[in-house]
């Protein structure tokens, strides 16, 4: 905190981030991921996260929402307000697979989220799968992805964990990012 304070004095327009995890749960098992275990923990309440947030935001802050799968959190909408009404830009870090629900896709894009980051694995569909070892991953968090953009929100980032089963394919994995035109 001390150095966050420190580089805030020497760069006073540099944006903060609040990293929040308000729920360790998720609807895959990724090999590689480090909330595995923690999916124990007890959820933050709605009101918590508002505490959090509200204590922690500062003039020219982010807001990261994370986790485990924050879309399983019950009140990410409204979280997502929360921020917007301090002022806060949102970003959203998912695998988008309840945004294969366009329903739940147009509540995500009209709450005001201002980005998102999505981890995709492989342009493989069954390299995709293995390595969140949940069968249809890949096509709904692509599914998700369609519906955000038929909803016009198009600030959707991806990330690729490189493992053994993708590191050669990392070529044909950023091609097919451009394909379906994400950053």
């Amino acid at each position: 905190r001390a150095l966050d304070k420190k580089t805030r004095n020497l760069h006073p327009n540099f944006p903060s981030k609040i990293f929040l995890f308000p729920s360790y749960y998720c609807n895959n098992d990724c090999r590689h991921c480090f909330a595995g275990d923690k999916s124990k923990r007890k959820s933050l309440s709605l009101d918590e996260a508002r505490f959090i947030v509200k204590h922690n935001s500062k003039e020219n802050c982010q807001l990261s929402i994370a986790g485990g799968e924050p879309t399983l959190f019950r009140g990410l909408t409204e979280l997502i307000k929360f921020g917007k009404a301090l002022g806060l830009k949102v970003h959203l870090h998912s695998n988008c697979r309840k945004m294969a629900d366009l329903k739940f896709a147009r509540t995500i894009v009209s709450s005001g989220i201002d980005g998102l980051t999505v981890p995709i694995h492989s342009h493989i569909v069954q390299v995709h799968d293995y390595i969140t070892q949940r069968e249809g991953s890949f096509r709904q968090t692509v599914q998700g992805i369609r519906n955000l953009q038929k909803r016009g929100f198009n600030n959707i980032h991806c990330m690729v964990v490189v493992h053994k089963k993708n590191y050669r394919h990392l070529y044909q994995i950023a091609r097919f990012l451009s394909q379906i035109k994400v950053k």
